[in-house]
């Protein structure tokens, strides 16, 4: 029987390690299986027309609440033009509520539970002819499942993120998540097989090792053991490994040890989700702010581990004005990325069963994104949407990292100005809103508007993020002036004198007269921006030997 385990993740780096350990827990049986990855930007009619090339006997869906609703279509679609192809459906989208995916239009053959290594096999066993439509198995020992990957697996996900779990399960029983489960006790693997899986891992030289242990930083001696492991056998590595950790779990030890990392041989992701007591402790998770706060801004200061801070709005006890509070501290750690997400109301957790004594509102349709709750309403639920997509598309991007610390000197609090851009485009769509030229009309219009006597500076300030975050030397319409011809002229004389048989040199830096073509002319319009960042030099190279020329003295 061909057999064919598909994902469909959210972006193409990104890949399914549940498809990789069920290929490795039944390769014993009688079958021919073929991994296949979409992403979520594909059509379904795309990929049905993919899986039927193979012409297999059985598909298996591996299910989250972000591909759920392709995966939904494409099933219908396999349904309608190939009924004798076997359907199976597992992950925790249908995990916990497998009765409701039944009761939709077109359902699956199979759907199994849980982990799902031992509940799949079995139904191979059977030859995916089994009177049991819904499939619960209590695995074995996370020890004993096999390591997903191989060689072939590898190479085919070369220029890919690698995901690895070196435990399952979380110690903690937060009411949001499904890792707070009963059935989600914590199993650690055999911290001598970790060394050698991640040694094997990184003979492939991947961009990302990405671990998706829930708290990786819960067991003291496993997770110093794989970070030792790390810094004395692969620091020089290119490769970065990602952990998801609790900072105030990590002891003064091990904030230590961490200051030693090499530069961006890790990086953090660490769920701050509300800095207000009342509201970890209605969810289950209790913490000290403050230890909180300090630990991260030590590994700040360190500036050798890539920070990135989640926020979650729509907990309970948390207002509008609260919220904006969590927010400003959050801000204020300055890690690398700031994530302020939404409560999603999970099928299978506490906060579902939950939903009627906290008012909550939301999306019965995956990802069940809250949409309002006792203490927030709808419109701000709305604008805290907003809100976080102008910190993603602003503060993230690091595309506007000069205008955006001019416009928030003009705010009491960073909170401040997101709010009023996300006010300011209230009756914009964000789709319109994604691209460069589009945020930066909006935040002069914004500036424009409240602060007019900064405008000159924030145009050189918007024009400069250009020059150096978008790499194009043709400035957008929004920024198009004769100052900038006349730097441009300016700047081909400049270095045209500066050069010998089409080769041009400046400082410690060689380059040919085709690639001062493709570079970008700036001359600041203030005294005041000038003064600021210009420190009298002539011209900037970038990394990728693009040459911002600005001649800032102005001669």
């Amino acid at each position: 029987m061909k057999l064919l385990l598909v994902g469909i993740n959210s972006r193409y780096t990104h890949s399914n390690p549940a498809l990789y350990y069920l290929d490795k827990y039944i390769n014993d049986l009688n079958y021919e299986v073929f991994i296949l990855e979409y992403t979520t930007r594909e059509k379904a009619d795309s990929i049905v027309s993919s899986i039927m090339k193979h012409k297999p006997d059985v598909v298996a869906f591996s299910v989250y609440i972000w591909n759920s609703s392709i995966i939904a279509d494409v099933i219908g679609k396999l349904k309608s033009s190939s009924p004798h192809v076997k359907i199976v459906t597992g992950g925790p989208e249908v995990s916990y509520e497998p009765e409701v995916f039944f009761d939709k239009i077109v359902s699956p053959d199979y759907i199994v539970c849980g982990y799902g290594e031992e509940g799949f096999r079995s139904l191979a066993l059977s030859g995916f002819d089994s009177a049991e439509k819904i499939i619960h198995k209590k695995n074995p020992s996370f020890n004993l499942i096999p390591f997903p990957y191989n060689d072939v697996d590898m190479e085919s996900l070369k220029n890919r993120f690698i995901y690895y779990e070196s435990s399952r399960g979380c110690p903690f029983s937060c009411t949001y998540c499904l890792s707070s489960r009963q059935d989600h006790s914590c199993e650690y693997r055999n911290l001598t097989d970790v060394k050698n899986e991640i040694d094997y891992l990184c003979s492939f030289k991947p961009v990302l090792v990405k671990f998706v242990d829930r708290t990786f930083n819960s067991k003291r001696d496993h997770y110093r053991g794989i970070w030792e492991h790390l810094t004395e056998n692969h620091s020089d590595s290119k490769t970065r490994f990602h952990f998801e950790i609790y900072p105030e779990l990590l002891t003064d030890d091990d904030i230590l040890f961490l200051k030693s990392i090499p530069h961006e041989l890790f990086q953090f992701e660490m769920g701050i989700q509300s800095t207000r007591n009342d509201t970890l402790a209605a969810v289950n998770r209790k913490g000290n702010w403050q230890r909180i706060f300090q630990i991260i801004k030590t590994l700040g200061e360190y500036g050798n581990i890539h920070l990135h801070v989640d926020l979650i709005a729509g907990l309970p006890f948390e207002s509008y004005i609260k919220f904006k509070e969590s927010y400003n501290r959050v801000y204020a750690l300055k890690a690398e990325h700031f994530q302020s997400g939404f409560l999603k109301v999970l099928p299978g957790t506490k906060m579902r069963d939950q939903a009627d004594e906290y008012l909550l509102k939301y999306s019965l349709k995956a990802p069940y994104e809250i949409m309002s709750n006792r203490w927030i309403s709808e419109i701000e639920m709305t604008c805290l949407k907003r809100i976080s997509f102008f910190t993603d598309l602003i503060r993230n991007s690091g595309r506007f990292k000069v205008s955006e610390k001019l416009m928030l000197s003009l705010y009491r609090t960073p909170f401040d100005f997101y709010e009023a851009l996300a006010k300011a485009s209230a009756d914009i769509n964000t789709g319109a809103l994604r691209e460069w030229e589009s945020i930066a009309s909006l935040i002069v219009r914004l500036c424009e508007k409240d602060f007019p006597h900064v405008l000159a500076e924030l145009m050189d300030s918007i024009k400069w993020d250009w020059c150096l975050s978008m790499k194009s030397h043709y400035y957008p319409n929004i920024l198009k002036s004769d100052l900038n011809l006349e730097a441009k002229r300016d700047g081909y004389k400049f270095f045209i004198e500066k050069s010998s048989k089409n080769i041009i040199s400046f400082n410690e830096f060689t380059f040919t007269q085709n690639e001062l073509k493709r570079s970008v002319f700036f001359r600041p319009e203030t005294d005041i921006f000038r003064d600021k960042y210009m420190s009298n030099r002539d011209a900037l190279i970038l990394p990728d030997k693009r040459i911002v020329f600005f001649n800032s003295r102005g001669d």
